[in-house]
């Protein structure tokens, strides 16, 4: 009730105290009318709304206070997103200890150059033109599609780059995090139930007694009467202009994102059926089905064998082969949910002390694409040389 009293709110009165206070304001006051009812009935009924009762009671104002904290905060985390890339060039290999993701290759980008793409996804269209070629000297790089309307969600950027040694034309779809009320808003719709299962089970081992089937029945139907559909709306717009914009294309694509975006570009690769790379997304494991991604229980498969060749049909595969995702040390956002797709962990370190020490990053550091783009490039080296600006995470010395 707090969410959609916060969506309302925010979408008929657009001023700046509306869109900041809604996210504390709202709940609070729920929370303050379910404690008072409860007061009031606890005398009427004791034993009804007895010692239990009181126990459940806390354990709600804590829930929701933690859904506050993250609605509140989780958006200035990632509002802010500033050039990484300077003029000039710098020489840089790398460790000679790298990430396995280093060695990989999306078409002809590396995980470096699809960093940069979801980056740009924060950008207005000016500042990204402005950007790209900087960003991408060695190939021909254009921006295909872009609006700066802040209504439209999800806000995606397409490129096409092109590498100027064998002719190799690669499509990158870039989603956009979280960055605005709105895709706040998004954010706890999708995820915040699996985020209260998954707060409970650090009391209660929820997630662990039960079923993973049963997990994915629960979260796809514990909602709002109507909310599912108003969800697969969305998803079936968002799919048809992602055909849309790949339609005729007979080079690579490949589909990117950051946060939110991330998660986004993960249930859109495990539908579509196209490979994505993605930067600390929400996991889509345990909301498959209300995802729509796992639409056929593999019993009817067994029984009856495929129907159909549509790629929805297979979208847990697709989750499985086809996504990739970067997951740094102390970033609470991928823990959210169940990561599907292959994992890259990566390291989240501050730059050294001069004793040579260096310390952890926070989670509001850890979860920035700066610092992942940094740690990137500060193991896996660019063959590029460009001039990454990283000075504030990475020594010299790498």
């Amino acid at each position: 009730c707090s969410w959609l009293g916060i969506f309302l709110l925010q979408n008929l009165w657009e001023t700046d105290w509306v869109q900041h206070w809604a996210f504390l304001v709202l709940p609070s006051a729920f929370t303050l009318v379910v404690l008072f009812i409860s007061l009031a009935l606890g005398r009427v009924m004791p034993r009804i709304f007895g010692a239990t009762y009181k126990w459940m009671l806390a354990l709600f104002g804590i829930l929701l206070a933690l859904l506050i904290y993250d609605a509140n905060y989780h958006w200035g985390w990632e509002a802010s997103q500033s050039p990484i890339i300077t003029k000039g060039t710098k020489h840089w290999n790398g460790s000679s200890q790298r990430y396995g993701v280093c060695e990989r290759r999306w078409g002809h980008l590396s995980a470096l150059d699809l960093a940069l793409l979801a980056q740009f996804s924060y950008f207005n269209c000016d500042e990204i033109e402005g950007n790209l070629t900087q960003a991408f000297p060695r190939s021909n790089a254009t921006m295909i599609n872009c609006s700066d309307d802040d209504n439209s969600f999800p806000r995606s950027v397409v490129f096409d780059l092109t590498h100027p040694g064998h002719g190799e034309s690669t499509r990158v779809i870039s989603y956009k995090g979280t960055s605005q009320p709105q895709d706040a808003n998004v954010d706890m719709i999708l995820w915040s139930t699996i985020k209260v299962f998954q707060w409970l089970s650090t009391v209660i081992p929820v997630l662990q007694m039960m079923h993973t089937d049963q997990i994915e029945w629960m979260i796809k139907h514990v909602h709002i009467p109507g909310q599912v559909d108003k969800e697969e709306l969305l998803w079936n717009r968002t799919i048809k202009e992602l055909k849309d914009k790949i339609e005729g294309w007979q080079g690579h694509v490949v589909l990117t994102g950051h946060s939110l975006g991330g998660g986004i570009a993960q249930v859109l690769a495990a539908r579509v059926g196209r490979n994505a790379m993605v930067f600390s997304p929400p996991g889509i494991g345990y909301s498959v089905e209300r995802f729509g991604i796992y639409k056929r229980r593999f019993w009817d498969q067994w029984v009856t064998g495929p129907t159909s060749d549509a790629p929805e049909e297979f979208g847990v595969q697709h989750a499985k082969r086809l996504v990739t995702a970067v997951v740094p040390d102390f970033d609470q956002v991928p823990r959210v949910d169940l990561q599907f797709g292959q994992v890259q962990h990566i390291e989240c370190r501050l730059k050294p002390n001069p004793d040579g020490f260096a310390p952890d990053g926070d989670l509001t550091i850890c979860h920035g694409l700066k610092k992942t783009t940094c740690e990137l490039w500060r193991v896996c080296g660019d063959q590029g040389h460009r001039n990454f600006s990283c000075s504030e995470f990475v020594s010299e010395e790498g």
